[in-house]
């Protein structure tokens, strides 16, 4: 030990005194303060490379962020467009509508975002382009949509199309460039850091040789933890933007340090540029397959640039317009000037100037930079819709083959002008020739309007069928066809209206000549399916210009005159006068004060006896309705009723005169029987049963006090509607009678079908009675037939004491007319009903009376 020590002291001794020691030290202090110098070198170097690290990843993967979102966003609002365009559930597009609106706010901020950090000013620029052209896109797609709104698809998708995809596509050039722009920026990071990286090797290096082991230890931590892992990332970064999608970049860990930064940066780099990447083989992908859908769509397509130089033009524009070869083989070379030529070459005549009109319209419309849709024929009989509009940069023209709408139109307008039963014109198209007809008639030779309506046509269809009457009706037009001359026109109006308008003849003899020849071919029997139909016709003539200047007159004169021909009789043929406009201005004046007598309730009821001829007892009534006007007086039925029948005024009329009748009888006595007459039209279009039960209840009145006459014509369509309705009544315990028996066509029928309680004999037979031996066994058979069914007879009509008798000897259960009772207001009539229930014989007197059976000169006697 004490060799040791003093071996020691020796040795600094020596140093000491050479001056090594201090040179020594001097050398282990210079290299300190050297590893020292090189230690903070080292670290502002890591600071520096940190830095560029945050700045790669701060700076340059933001940017690419929000550059993928803006590429994300339009490609989100393209497909939701392109399908919002197409889209006509309101719902569906409403949703694709959200979702442009999110689309939309994600592409603003975006750009928002890009344009916050620091920009050069090319970088500048080009985002204000894409500002632009966002812009631009928006303005395009809400023309398409506002097409789509309108229900114009078509449009809206070629309008999105040619627009808003343009725009779309250079929106994403100019995205291409932003993004072009920040890779380069990246690529001087890493650049960068490249050149920081090898000054730190360089600082490790002397480190290392100044500080031995030391600066070895720090070389072998930096080499491990910093160097090698900054090249593998950099050799990474450097195959990935050569293009290497799958390289994998390396992991630093979770630790937060600046390599973690720069490792989660680079990932994003990596993700970003992939996605992009990822996005422009789609892009490409959606190009082609834009162009392929051009190339084959249905219509021709071709667009100019501003220059009048051909950009393209698919298959079917070179097809629809058979171009020549030397045209389609060269399309870049082809100008506006020759195709517009060459395609107006195709066009007819069929529009003033045929093809050089087209030509100059065309070029003239392109000058003016306007649109145009118009439909032009071509020289094979094809029609075409040629769309020319203005697109970005240049011309678009669209061609579309609509020779199957243009037929079905043709059609459509024929189908709209003529009946399509027997072919002939309609009602518009009659009254288009009668205007025709007056603007080109001679004055000397006026046009004749005749109007035809067919008699007993309905009875054709009740009893042979609606087809069997469509056969007749196409027979009746081809016999009006051949009544008329060449030049004449026949229409039908529908049903079996007919008209006719005969030109260049003497008239009204023409025309009435031809009426007459119409009534006698249409009266001549038609054979239809084996069976014979028997029709007639009535006709109205009226002539232009005499008897208007206008086809709504002249029709409107034909009509009246057709209706007095009906009135006359029908098998008539008549001239319009002004006496007939009278007589209808008259009835037109008559329905509007029989509408608003129902509404002030202008009407009064009259009751007619009905006698027991066993009993000599009045029975009960007919209720008889009257209308006392306030200056027309007593208005009789046979003028109101039918008018009332006619415009279906009958339905509230006749429900007025139910209630009305119940309402008096229910105040009677109870012996007493009210009878109330319906119309055939209440059948048909109404709830009687519902108006019988209302007038019922709203008196109190008993159902089996209420008698209903009806008429042959209630029953003539035979429905079951008609009968079930009739059994419903009497179920109900109301009374059901058939008036005007005899003067149908199947009157003994119907006592078969249906279990009447009274038939009244037409007056018709009781007048003749005492003078016609016919009458009197028609009269005596009824009461027979009907006495073996059990049902009451009602003679009517009764005027005279002979018909009295006769209808008793027949065997009449009671009698109705002016001898027994004339229609009476209520207070007579129960003043001459007191006096029958006392033993007077209605209109007769007690010493009046007939020789009457034991039993009514019993009930007399008591």
């Amino acid at each position: 030990m004490t060799e040791t020590r003093s071996g020691r002291g020796w040795l600094v001794n020596r140093l000491a005194a050479t001056g090594l020691g201090v040179r020594l030290i001097g050398i282990m202090l210079a290299l300190f303060l050297t590893s020292v110098t090189l230690g903070v070198m080292g670290y502002v170097e890591l600071r520096a490379l940190g830095d560029s690290a945050r700045s790669v990843g701060d700076v340059s993967v933001s940017r690419l962020f929000a550059i993928n979102d803006m590429e994300n966003a339009l490609s989100d609002h393209e497909i939701a467009a392109e399908r919002s365009v197409l889209e006509d559930d309101p719902f569906e597009r409403q949703d694709l509508h959200d979702a442009q609106r999110m689309a939309s706010s994600a592409f603003g901020q975006a750009l928002l975002r890009l344009k916050t950090f620091g920009l050069s000013s090319e970088e500048k620029r080009i985002v204000a382009e894409i500002q632009r052209d966002w812009d631009g896109y928006l303005d395009n797609f809400r023309l398409a949509d506002r097409f789509a709104d309108d229900g114009r698809f078509e449009e809206a998708k070629e309008h999105f199309e040619i627009g808003a995809e343009q725009m779309a596509a250079a929106l994403t050039a100019k995205i291409t460039d932003i993004t072009t722009l920040t890779r380069a920026d990246t690529a001087v990071a890493l650049d960068r850091q490249d050149t920081i990286v090898e000054q730190s090797l360089r600082l490790i290096v002397v480190t290392l040789a100044a500080a031995g082991g030391l600066a070895l230890g720090a070389a072998i931590w930096v080499l491990r933890r910093l160097s090698l892992p900054l090249i593998a990332l950099n050799e990474a970064l450097r195959r990935l933007l050569a293009g290497d999608d799958t390289v994998r970049l390396p992991d630093f860990g979770t630790e937060r340090n600046e390599l973690s930064t720069l490792s989660h940066s680079a990932h994003a780099l990596r993700d970003s540029i992939v996605e992009t990447r990822r996005l422009a083989a789609e892009m490409k992908t959606q190009r082609a397959l834009l162009s392929e859908t051009v190339e084959n769509m249905p219509a021709g397509l071709c667009m100019f640039d501003e220059t009048g130089k051909l950009l393209v033009a698919n298959a079917m524009f070179w097809s629809f317009f058979g171009m020549p070869k030397e045209l389609t083989s060269g399309q870049g070379s082809v100008m506006l000037d020759r195709l517009l030529t060459q395609v107006g070459c195709r066009m007819t005549a069929a529009r003033p100037g045929g093809g050089a009109a087209f030509a100059s319209r065309m070029k003239a419309l392109i000058t003016q930079g306007g649109s145009d849709s118009a439909s032009w024929e071509l020289d094979d009989g094809r029609h075409v819709l040629l769309q020319v509009q203005p697109v970005p940069g240049g011309w678009m023209m669209i061609a579309s083959d609509i020779s199957d709408r243009v037929d079905q139109e043709e059609q459509a307008l024929h189908m709209a002008r003529h009946d399509t039963l027997t072919g002939l014109p309609n009602r518009r198209a009659f009254a288009d020739s009668i205007d025709y007809a007056i603007a080109t008639a001679d004055p000397n030779r006026p046009a004749a309007i005749l109007f035809v309506d067919l008699d007993r046509f309905k009875h054709v269809n009740d009893t042979l069928g609606h087809a069997a009457g469509d056969k007749l009706l196409r027979h009746v037009s081809e016999r009006l066809q051949g009544a008329v001359r060449e030049g004449d026109t026949v229409a039908r109006f529908g049903g079996d209206e007919f008209a006719v308008i005969q030109i260049g003849q003497q008239q009204p003899d023409s025309a009435l000549g031809l009426g007459d020849r119409i009534i006698d071919l249409l009266s001549q029997p038609f054979r239809i399916d084996g069976r014979l139909a028997d029709i007639g016709a009535s006709v109205g003539i009226a002539l232009a210009p005499e008897h208007g200047d206008r086809a709504e007159t002249i029709m409107s004169r034909a009509d009246i005159a057709l209706y007095a021909a009906k009135s006359a009789g029908r098998g008539q043929c008549l001239l319009f006068d002004t006496d007939m406009l009278d007589r209808q201005n008259a009835l037109i004046k008559l329905e509007a004060d029989l509408k608003r007598a129902i509404e002030l309730d202008q009407f009064s009821m009259l009751f007619q006896p009905l006698v027991n001829l066993d009993t000599g007892r009045i029975t009960g009534a007919e209720a008889l309705l009257r209308w006392r006007h306030p200056t027309r007086g007593l208005v009789p039925p046979a003028e109101f009723v039918p008018m009332a029948e006619e415009l279906g005024l009958i339905v509230p009329l006749g429900a007025l005169v139910l209630r009305m009748a119940c309402t008096e009888a229910a105040a009677w006595p109870d012996r007493l029987n009210v009878a109330v007459n319906l119309s055939p039209v209440q059948f048909r279009r109404h709830d009687i049963v519902g108006d019988v039960v209302a007038a019922l209840k709203s008196s109190g009145l008993p159902p089996a006090r209420l008698v209903l006459e009806i008429t042959e014509g209630v029953l003539l369509e035979d429905t079951d509607d008609v009968k079930d309705k009739l059994i419903t009544l009497k179920g109900m315990g109301v009374r059901i009678s058939l008036d005007d028996f005899g003067t149908g066509y199947s009157s003994l029928r119907y006592l078969r079908i249906f279990s009447f309680d009274k038939v009244k004999i037409d007056a018709s037979f009781v007048q003749e009675i005492d003078s016609d031996l016919g009458g009197a066994a028609v009269v005596r058979a009824v009461c027979m037939l009907c006495g073996s069914m059990g049902i009451d007879v009602v003679a009517e009509g009764i005027e005279t004491r002979e018909q009295l008798l006769q209808v008793m000897e027949a065997g009449c259960n009671e009698a109705q007319g002016y001898l027994l009772g004339r229609p009476l207001a209520r207070e007579d009539f129960l003043e001459i009903e007191g006096r029958s229930a006392a033993g007077v014989f209605p209109g007769l007197g007690v010493e009046e009376s007939p020789d009457l059976p034991s039993a009514m000169r019993s009930a007399q006697a008591g």
